[in-house]
């Protein structure tokens, strides 16, 4: 070690860090690190230290280590096993750009961790005894390949062996290997994210879950790829982690001064805090209200509960957007996550029910590991699922699970566990033939099945109905917006008008800046946990009662709500008392709750054929109505004989009790699809 150096780096300790360093003395070994921001070293001394870090890195932190503990303390301590770690290192690089160039130097690099394992102690120096002689010999251990002694180093013996492991006299120190993968934003149109293996050690381990963004920091190194031959020419980059930052933390972590709480108050008291909210969301996206009030809902989310058998009630609420092609639901997903301290964006169309619950990899040591799917990863957040409708139902089932338990469980390759996934679910699909038949029924033209959609608190469809106050509405957003998304110096360069352009820049901004709102979820979920007084509790219980009593006077009549539907207004309600920061949730938030329900059911739960709300119709995805034709059908068919019936026979007996041709010829395919009745032939039908 050069002392020069060294002399260098302990007056650097003792001008930036001495009272760090007293702190750190004082609470040995609990704490054993000490964090040193670049930005001080390239400042010290005019930034003579830099080239020196730049060029040997390791030789520098260890040069860096052995300074901090030969400094004079004031306190008997000896800091023999405390550790530097650099923080905000510049020039952070992207996974993808790591190149062989990068190899032994000090590197930043971001990424969203999607697979970790468990604690493994490693060895840094062995204890060997000779069994000829009894000496003992200590072998530093500084690669992946176990070193053992060749020789006794006792000169009047030298002998090569046998030699004893005193494994109670080894050193080790705890490792963890983790995988990060590119951020989604980084991936620049490619179809899979670059993927870099992280080498933790020491106080850094067990610190960090599955879907963490974090900043790693630490020296780029390579490790042989072994194939079945031996050692090829070729290698894979490991990064020897010195330190980490999380950029993004769970609600519990995000660090929310006295001055964003007095903020947060303020803004919870405003009487428009809601419309200020629902303009926050997407606010180039001109219109649905009603979709993004339920939206800001969902991200405060409920109260979860654990009831006395530890059962537990999930908080978080779950929404579908349904809608024609070209209304922005994509776009609302993105912007959603983006407010979540956790926000997982998954496609349908390229997600297998592996990558959205889990995947079983072997690591190094041949042991099967778990590598954390789109619902594990948002556990705590959000997990936006876009075209839902074109996954297969075996990926499809994968949801069940995670919306009512909020857990996955996987049993793979002898792993037998249970993951969290305390996530709301955002959905978006598409109808089956592209745009929505008005004329149909909606059920009938989705290929999600009905127990999943049946699991969602609110389904909301967005359709593309020409109107033309409307579309003069949203045009001229659209276009504002993109004017507002220009430079302003091309805007008064280019543009005949320079008043309006701020009300333009006003145009497509945010109410509440996406920072502030991402604290105030965050404040709110730590720190509100609103309570449903009784009066409000009776709004709650009428209104379902009405809805109920409304069809129990006589079996014929349609199920309006179920008691899923009741645990959806609690948690929207919980949600809106949160919002305005209240312990006791009121009668506007109950109203509110009530309103935005009965949008998303007259839009989806109403028999358009008889005007009744039916939960059937999501529930089963026929309603009672159509149940009641289909009996009626299969009477007629069981009276006209049953077996090879002629289909005009069975038309002419339909329109006796007034249906015409083109209804029950809906209701023969309706029932072909389902299996109730087989077609021998091209003009008979036979009932099963």
């Amino acid at each position: 070690m050069n002392n020069d150096t060294t002399n260098e780096l302990v007056a650097f300790l003792k001008l930036y860090y001495w009272d760090d360093i007293l702190e750190l003395a004082n609470n040995y070994p609990d704490k054993d690190n000490l964090i040193v921001d670049y930005s001080n070293i390239e400042t010290y001394n005019s930034g003579n230290l830099v080239p020196i870090f730049k060029e040997s890195p390791a030789t520098f932190l260890e040069d860096f280590n052995e300074a901090l503990r030969t400094i004079d303390l004031p306190v008997d301590v000896d800091l023999k096993s405390a550790t530097i770690r650099i923080h905000n290192f510049p020039g952070r690089i992207p996974i993808s750009d790591i190149r062989s160039e990068h190899i032994n130097k000090f590197i930043a690099v971001e990424g969203i961790i999607s697979q970790i394992t468990s604690v493994k102690p490693k060895t840094t120096m062995t204890v060997h005894q000779c069994m000829r002689c009894e000496c003992e010999m200590e072998i530093f251990q500084t690669g992946t390949k176990l070193i053992v002694p060749q020789f006794c180093d006792n000169e009047t013996c030298g002998k090569k062996g046998p030699f004893k492991d005193l494994v109670e006299k080894y050193e080790f120190v705890n490792t963890q290997d983790v995988l990060i993968q590119d951020p989604p934003e980084s991936l620049k149109g490619k179809t899979n994210p670059d993927n870099l293996k992280i080498n933790v050690e020491g106080n850094l381990v067990g610190k960090l879950n599955a879907g963490d963004r974090v900043i790693f920091n630490g020296i780029i190194s390579i490790l042989p790829i072994i194939g079945r031959d031996g050692k090829s020419t070729y290698f894979e980059f490991v990064l020897n982690a010195n330190s980490f930052e999380k950029l993004v933390d769970d609600y519990e972590e995000i660090e929310i001064t006295e001055e964003d709480i007095q903020l947060i108050t303020e803004c919870s008291k405003d009487p428009k805090i809601f419309t200020k909210l629902i303009q926050s969301i997407a606010p180039a996206i001109k219109g649905h209200d009603e979709i993004k009030e339920a939206l800001v809902l969902q991200l405060f989310g409920g109260t979860s509960k654990i009831l006395n058998d530890n059962t537990r009630i999930r908080g978080e609420s779950h929404i579908m957007l349904i809608g024609d092609p070209g209304v922005a639901k994509s776009q609302l997903l993105r912007k959603m996550i983006e407010f979540a301290p956790r926000g997982i964006l998954a496609s349908g169309k390229g997600s297998s029910i592996a990558g959205l619950t889990a995947t079983a990899t072997k690591d190094e040591s041949g042991r099967w590991t778990l590598q954390a799917g789109a619902l594990v990863l948002a556990d705590g957040g959000i997990a936006a699922i876009d075209e839902m409708d074109k996954m297969s139902k075996e990926d499809q089932s994968a949801f069940h699970e995670a919306m009512e338990q909020q857990t996955v469980t996987i049993t793979k390759a002898g792993i037998n566990t249970t993951l969290r996934s305390r996530c709301a679910i955002l959905g978006a699909a598409n109808p089956k033939y592209g745009r929505f038949d008005k004329f149909e029924a909606i059920m009938s033209q989705l290929t999600l099945p009905p127990a999943l959609m049946s699991r969602f608190d609110l389904i909301f469809l967005m359709l593309d109905i020409p109107n033309e106050k409307k579309d003069s509405e949203i045009s001229m957003h659209i276009l504002q917006s993109h004017q507002a998304g220009i430079d302003r110096k091309i805007i008064e360069s280019k543009m005949p008008f320079s008043g309006e352009i701020d009300e333009i820049r006003r145009t497509a901004s945010p109410e509440i800046s996406p920072e502030l709102i991402k604290k105030y979820v965050a404040y709110c979920r730590k720190c509100v946990i609103p309570r449903i007084p009784d009066d409000v509790i009776r709004i709650l219980q009428n209104f379902y009662l009405d809805m109920r009593r409304s069809t129990s006077n006589s079996q014929d009549n349609p199920v309006p709500v179920t008691a899923r539907q009741l645990e959806g207004l609690i948690r929207l309600t919980e949600a809106s008392a949160r919002i305005r920061l209240r312990q006791f949730a009121e009668e506007d938030d109950a109203k509110r709750t009530i309103r935005l329900t009965l949008a998303s059911m007259d839009q989806v739960y109403k028999d358009p054929l008889t005007g009744k709300y039916d939960v059937d119709i999501v529930a089963t995805g026929t309603s009672k109505s159509q149940k009641d034709k289909i009996q009626l059908l299969k009477n007629v068919i069981d009276y006209l004989g049953r077996y090879k019936v002629q289909k005009v026979k069975i038309i002419e007996e339909m329109k006796l009790k007034g249906f015409d041709e083109r209804t029950t010829e809906e209701l023969i395919e309706k029932m072909k699809r389902s299996g109730d009745i087989l077609s021998p032939s091209h003009d008979t039908l036979t009932l099963v």
